[in-house]
């Protein structure tokens, strides 16, 4: 399965608790075979949390050792751009056009070609 996790997600892993365990143990999103992502906008979001609560130590280790398992991607892209935007403007009180894993695999698989040309 393709994941593109946002900051809340890498802040509750970090923290090991009964929650963290409770949504690994049902949905398994860090086992090997699925592809996680996080845009560089989260990876952001995640430095500004760790200067403002000063983290540090086994949190601050936590929070590098996922980092380092997921693909950092920039989203500078037109086309995912949009699509984020059909998303949002969408999800604002109407129900989507197309399920949410539809969405989630069009924006996975756009992240994927920008991070290919990029590297390229």
């Amino acid at each position: 399965m393709n994941y593109l996790l946002d900051s809340n997600i890498i802040v509750i892993y970090s923290k090991d608790t009964r929650i963290a365990r409770q949504i690994e143990d049902e949905y398994r999103i860090f086992a090997i075979e699925n592809n996680l992502a996080i845009s560089i906008v989260t990876l952001a979001e995640i430095s500004s949390i760790t200067h403002q609560l000063r983290l540090g130590g086994r949190r601050k280790e936590k929070l590098d050792q996922l980092l380092s398992r997921v693909y950092q991607v920039d989203i500078s892209s037109k086309d995912i751009i949009e699509k984020y935007a059909e998303i949002d403007a969408s999800s604002q009180g109407k129900h989507l056009p197309l399920p949410l894993e539809t969405w989630e695999k069009m924006i996975f698989g756009l992240l994927q070609r920008q991070a290919l040309s990029v590297s390229l």
